[in-house]
């Protein structure tokens, strides 16, 4: 966070007024502002009814609900938001003319985030042509993250294009927009493309590189790291794997926002990867045990801190340290006795020289189509 300037020396501002002046100023807004507080709280209230009946299958009470919310031109966002769902409720009651009238009518005059969901909605008579549209005219709305989404999975209809084009296009949109919201998600879906359709790994990871040098702060960077240590992984590449692994924890991190720090769902399994992949795929047990011991360290109540202290234990026979095996096998079986690796820790805690572990080749397997679920 930037920190506020201190004034200078020289400054003829007498700061002790200038304190008492904008509280002063505050507390005479402060009516205004409770009052806005207020209406919002209200307007929300009444948003949230219409969803509920809208959800729970009333769509009579919903359509009157946004019908009144429709007409409050105080609050455009939410209006068109209104003006949307009443489209959508007349799709579901069989008036497909009413509803392609409302949608129309929201492309034309309604506001970005909105005509371009109307115009998404629009698009599924008009195939793949129609979502390239929209992705083009509307790049920073969540319709093109659903449009460039809908075109990489394989729009059909009239104009739909190869996968190898799909991919150039995605990467033209990315390169026209770079400033726009659209621009990492179609690089994703791009990689996706590439991984899944083309089967070309090697311009997947150049694709998901260009993701995280060009956009770092995305939401997207944490898949696109993960994604690539897996494609690292899947051809051996095991330095480049760990190395990724590692970059993932490193960023995420030192990421934070003004509401607190973001925490990847991904963090604590990256530092097992990267404990795995040192130890099975590279032999460096010093670097494996490193990897463990992070994990134990930064994630207290991970579900993986038993696989964690079974590999450490591994690690430390494996790189000559007998007494550091046994160490890790007592506080697996202290804190973990139900754990699935309780029998072998036991009995590698019997062994007065407790040897290292054989790569297991299987541990470093993936499936790729695994990493792009749920996009």
């Amino acid at each position: 966070m930037t920190a506020w300037p201190a004034p200078s020396r020289r400054s003829n501002v007498r700061w002790g007024e200038v304190l008492i002046l904008a509280l002063a100023f505050a507390a005479g807004c402060g009516g205004q502002v409770g009052e806005r507080a207020r209406t919002r709280r209200a307007l929300d209230a009444r948003y949230a009814q219409a969803e509920r009946a809208l959800a729970q299958g009333r769509l009579d009470e919903a359509a009157r609900a946004f019908e009144a919310l429709a007409r409050d031109d105080q609050h455009p966002e939410d209006r068109d938001l209104a003006r949307y769902r009443l489209a959508r409720i007349a799709e579901a009651e069989g008036r497909p003319v009413e509803a392609r009238q409302r949608l129309e009518a929201l492309v034309a005059e309604g506001t970005p985030e909105r005509a371009a969901l109307a115009r998404l909605q629009l698009a599924g008579q008009g195939g793949e042509p129609a979502l390239r549209a929209l992705a083009e005219a509307f790049p920073d709305t969540v319709a093109a993250d659903k449009a460039v989404k809908r075109v990489a999975l394989g729009a059909e209809g009239d104009g739909a294009g190869d996968d190898s084009d799909r991919a150039a296009w995605l990467q033209t949109l990315a390169d026209r927009h770079p400033d726009a919201a659209v621009a990492d998600n179609a690089l994703w879906w791009k990689a996706h493309l590439e991984i899944e359709r083309l089967g070309d790994l090697p311009a997947a990871r150049a694709t998901l590189r260009a993701l995280i040098a060009r956009w770092p702060e995305s939401a997207l960077v944490d898949d696109a790291l993960w994604l690539l240590a897996a494609l690292y992984r899947r051809v051996g590449a095991f330095d480049e794997a760990a190395r990724t692994y590692e970059a993932l924890l490193d960023y995420r991190n030192d990421t934070s926002f003004l509401v607190g720090s973001y925490r990847s769902a991904r963090l604590d399994d990256a530092a097992l990867w990267a404990g795995r992949v040192r130890h099975h795929g590279l032999r460096d047990f010093a670097g494996a045990a490193a990897a463990y011991e992070r994990l134990l360290a930064d994630f207290d109540s991970s579900v993986l801190r038993d696989d964690a202290l079974w590999g450490l234990a591994q690690a430390r026979a494996a790189g000559g340290d007998p007494a550091g095996a046994r160490g890790a096998v007592a506080r697996l079986l202290a804190h973990h006795p139900g754990s699935r690796h309780a029998a072998s820790a036991r009995a590698l805690a019997q062994d007065p020289r407790p040897e290292a572990a054989p790569a297991d080749p299987a541990l470093l397997w993936v499936r790729l189509g695994e990493t792009l679920e749920g996009r």
